[in-house]
């Protein structure tokens, strides 16, 4: 009795320093009006002009291909390769993320995956899309082939985790018993672009959110220790200042990192696509959490992934730029 009392009053605790933080934080805002209201604009532009078109058509195209039972029935047919698992890699490979990681919830909620299946591939399926990494990050760097080469890093990397992660847990894989049939789900037009809308503004709006956050953390010196220590490590206080802003969303890094001349700019980029940053974490945490399967997979997954993009872009760097 005396320890649930404990939690809940931790968990009061909890929820008083969050509504004070926030609180402050609209204060803020309050305050810096203009300064932050840049920082939205600069992201309605941004997104606008390179997410909405690259995305958005991928969205309706995936929610209408998903509605159809006989693309589950054939990958299931191939069950001795995975079949299902490379369906829902491929929804990843062509929506980009959280897209996979909700292709991967949803079918352990349809009880066609494993539990640890669900787990190890929610991080794996949890891809860019080839359009932002060869188009956008290539036109943002004025260098279509540099964006070629981000996404074959990308690509080869997220293949070596699933190696590694599959290896590394081999012994405790386990399949699942499949169902044989699927329910007719019939969706129409209308409803792919009503869930494709709703998609996407929250997207949007988990970018927003992030790249604020962001700016309020460096407001009040909390970002300091980690810039001071990322300074250290590249010898450049605009690429600290770059990464971390990836860190928390990756577009806004991206953008940063395209600007600089340095060695490093390469391999930095290609970490953050990898990653994703903060704002892809809660996206996909989200259905993860919501079909009950672990994160622990899912982060480590998304941090192996982007560590070995960055060193084959290291490799690349030497031989091609």
């Amino acid at each position: 009795m005396q320890s649930k009392t404990v939690k809940v009053k931790n968990a009061l605790i909890k929820d008083f320093l969050f509504a004070g933080f926030f609180i402050f934080c609209f204060f803020l805002i309050a305050l810096k009006d203009g300064k932050y209201y840049l920082v939205t604009l600069e992201k309605i532009k941004f997104f606008s002009l390179y997410l909405l078109p690259s995305l958005f058509p991928f969205f309706i195209l995936t929610s209408l291909l998903t509605s159809l039972s006989e693309i589950k029935t054939f990958a299931l047919k191939k069950r001795k390769l995975s079949g299902i698992l490379v369906y829902a890699f491929l929804i990843s490979l062509i929506c980009g993320y959280p897209t996979g990681s909700k292709t991967v919830s949803d079918l352990y909620s349809e009880k066609l995956i494993s539990k640890k299946e669900a787990c190890i591939f929610s991080g794996i399926c949890s891809t860019s899309t080839p359009f932002f990494t060869i188009i956008t990050v290539g036109r943002l760097n004025n260098n279509y082939i540099l964006g070629l080469f981000i996404f074959i890093a990308h690509i080869l990397s997220v293949i070596i985790t699933g190696l590694i992660i599959n290896f590394s847990f081999r012994k405790t894989f386990i399949y699942s018993e499949v169902k044989k049939d699927f329910p007719k789900k019939e969706e129409s037009v209308y409803d792919a672009i009503k869930e494709s809308v709703i998609a996407i503004t929250v997207f949007f709006g988990v970018i927003v959110f992030y790249a604020l956050l962001k700016e309020i953390l460096s407001d009040l010196n909390i970002l300091y220790l980690p810039k001071t220590f990322l300074t250290s490590v590249f010898k450049s206080e605009d690429l600290s200042e770059s990464f971390l802003s990836g860190i928390f969303e990756s577009t806004g890094g991206i953008i940063s990192l395209s600007k600089s001349s340095s060695p490093l700019k390469l391999p930095l980029i290609g970490f953050l696509v990898s990653l994703g940053g903060f704002s892809v974490f809660t996206q996909s945490t989200y259905f993860l959490k919501k079909a009950k399967i672990k994160t622990a997979y899912f982060y480590l997954s998304k941090i192996l992934h982007a560590a070995i993009t960055f060193f084959l872009l290291l490799i690349f760097n030497l031989f091609f730029f």
